[in-house]
């Protein structure tokens, strides 16, 4: 007697054959040699109603078979279950070569004649089993591959979204939620904070507590803010953004702002020690007109205040307060360079009662990039770049100090 190994002895194995002797046999064999998960079936119409109740490792087919034949069984196979049909093994009489290739071509996997040889329809039992579970090893540990690589393209999709420190969204996060937002055309604040005092407190006490007061800050937002509608995160090294992700018309900003700036300043204790930061909030919203959620967060930051501590909602006057300021920069920069600034002292006027009270320095720039041909910018010395007065004259350089409107220049 042959040495057959029997390492599959629980596959499940079905037999369809319409003639009920045929499959006595064929399962007593089955039966006597350890194969236990066992089924017979005369009528291949009921195929699909043993599949779906149990799906098999094996099934045995004849091919001579009343209302539906082998060849009929296995394109049926082919159609309804693809990739997920059992391995076939065709038992048949009919042995010419056209019904043999008609068979393997439909996709069964081995082809035996009846009468057949005991041993042999066990070691080719065997053989196709042996292919069946290594083939669907295969397409686990596939699966399973696939299932890993997806979860670890959502934790690193999840991670570049994270600020390491804080663990709360980064600019790449808070980005994509506010713009998705926008996307939907569905309401959104935001609320741009500058933290002052983190870079002294990072060069005092050292960087790590900075990095603590940073998740200190996180957590108090978190908790006193956070909820689905309510999106904190870090958005630079001094800066944090806050999304309300509601309708702008349902929201009081004063409270909500002034709530903000009190979280902020209110003292934090990190590593024993009482540290304290400032925040000057700019706040916009979707009401106001915007191309994208970079636009929106643009010009919020465009609203912070001068003070700290305070807060401050967007206008558009504020944009073109801004764009004159950096004009004037600009301009002063290029006057610098081309050697265009002059000296000039400005008489200055109080009132009636109290009259001139004296000369002050300025800047006086004669370049177009400053001014027309026809008038001059001046600019205080001991103020910032902010404020410029503009005096009329019809000449292309500064009164001299004898002229009657008491100006005196100096190059």
């Amino acid at each position: 007697m042959p040495d057959i190994a029997l390492t599959y002895t629980d596959a499940d194995i079905l037999v369809l054959d319409d003639n009920p002797v045929n499959i006595e046999l064929l399962l007593s064999m089955l039966e006597d040699h350890g194969y236990h998960c066992l089924r017979g079936e005369t009528d291949p119409r009921r195929l699909d109603t043993l599949l779906q109740a149990r799906m098999p490792d094996l099934l045995l087919l004849d091919i001579r078979m009343p209302y539906l034949d082998g060849h009929q069984v296995l394109e049926r196979l082919k159609t309804r279950w693809g990739t997920l049909a059992p391995p076939v093994i065709v038992l048949s009489a009919q042995t010419d070569a056209d019904t043999r290739l008609k068979a393997l071509g439909l996709g069964a996997r081995d082809f035996l004649p009846k009468p057949f040889d005991q041993f042999e329809v066990l070691q080719r039992i065997h053989n196709t089993l042996e292919l069946h579970f290594l083939l669907r090893q295969r397409s686990s540990r596939a699966e399973l591959l696939e299932e890993l690589v997806e979860q670890r393209t959502a934790e690193l999709h999840r991670l570049s979204l994270t600020d390491p420190i804080t663990e709360r969204p980064n600019r790449r996060g808070l980005m994509e939620r506010l713009q998705h937002r926008v996307q939907q055309q569905a309401g959104a604040v935001v609320y741009f904070i500058a933290l002052e005092g983190m870079d002294d407190i990072a060069r005092l006490h050292g960087y790590g507590v900075a990095e603590a007061l940073s998740r200190a800050l996180g957590e108090r937002l978190q908790q006193q803010l956070g909820d689905e509608l309510r999106v904190s995160g870090v958005w630079g090294s001094n800066e944090w953004l806050l999304l309300d992700l509601v309708d702008p018309a349902q929201v009081t900003l004063d409270p909500r702002a002034t709530e903000l700036v009190a979280l902020v300043s209110r003292t934090f204790e990190v590593e024993q020690l009482l540290l304290h930061l400032g925040a000057r909030v700019g706040v916009s919203h979707t009401g106001f007109p915007h191309q994208s959620a970079e636009h929106l967060i643009r010009l919020a930051s465009m609203a912070l205040p001068a003070e700290n501590n305070h807060w401050q909602c967007y206008q558009p006057e504020l944009e073109q307060r801004l764009l004159l300021q950096n004009r004037y920069r600009q301009a002063l920069r290029l006057a610098i360079d081309n050697n265009e600034l002059f000296l000039v002292y400005q008489p200055r006027w109080i009132s009636a009662a109290v009259g001139w009270l004296g000369p002050r320095r300025c800047c006086a720039g004669a370049t177009p990039s400053l001014a027309s041909s026809r008038r001059w910018t001046l600019f205080p010395l001991r103020k910032p770049v902010v404020k410029s007065c503009v005096w009329e004259t019809g000449s292309s350089i500064p009164p001299s100090a004898s002229s009657s409107n008491g100006w005196s220049g100096n190059r």
